[in-house]
């Protein structure tokens, strides 16, 4: 399935009309879910109604449910693990805790518990665009075809800051990382932060590429 971009000019919104196919699989069977944007901008920008078809419209559901939720659980779940550490460090009541809260946060993040949002979830620019990544091309057509003024495709959104910005939390994160490693020998939760400074580092050194330059092409979703 040929997929594209929907790029809707933020003085458009209100006034939208929205064709009755799911924007994740242009199938006429349909349910309305007020789908929240994402990055880091858009949190606090209000939700889009949006047609999706059943399934996804069910895990939609159920993250928006759990959403407020997420941060409270992941401070418990660490909470556990630094109890586990400090009352039985390193015994067997901290490697029984480290593994639990592991497992914890594995089976929080199935979508068959905490939900998931699709890939065609939205995100606004800072000019108050509205994009919608990876919708059926034929339902684009149609969204172009209903509001004049509105895009298909364009160019990969841009990123939320600068390629200094991103290079330097990398190396930061990289940097931290690094020192731990050399020079942490026995405390386990400092050990625990060398893998997560690393992954958060290239996860940031990633951003440096331009939107979509990493790859493997178009995804079927």
């Amino acid at each position: 399935m040929r997929r594209t971009d929907v790029i809707v000019p933020g003085h458009l919104i209100s006034g939208l009309e929205i064709p009755p196919l799911a924007v994740t699989t242009g199938v006429a069977d349909i349910e309305w879910v007020d789908v929240p944007a994402q990055g880091w901008f858009s949190r606090k920008q209000p939700a889009q109604r949006l047609p999706l078809d059943p399934r996804s419209a069910r895990l939609a559901r159920r993250y928006v449910r759990r959403r407020p939720w997420y941060l409270v659980i992941g401070i418990g779940l660490w909470l556990a693990l630094l109890a586990g550490l400090v009352v039985d460090p390193p015994g067997r009541l901290g490697v029984v805790a480290h593994f639990a809260v592991w497992i914890a946060f594995l089976v929080w993040t199935l979508p068959i518990v905490g939900g998931a949002l699709p890939p065609q979830t939205l995100s606004r620019s800072r000019d108050g665009d509205l994009r919608i990544r990876h919708v059926p091309v034929e339902v684009a057509e149609q969204w172009v075809q209903r509001n004049p003024g509105v895009v298909a495709g364009g160019d990969p959104a841009p990123r939320s800051h600068s390629r200094t910005f991103y290079a330097g939390w990398a190396a930061a994160l990289i940097g931290v990382a690094i020192v731990l490693w050399v020079t942490v020998t026995s405390d386990v939760v400092l050990w625990m932060l060398v893998p997560a400074g690393l992954i958060a580092g290239v996860v940031v050194a990633l951003k440096l590429f331009p939107p979509g330059y990493i790859g493997f092409g178009e995804r079927d979703f």
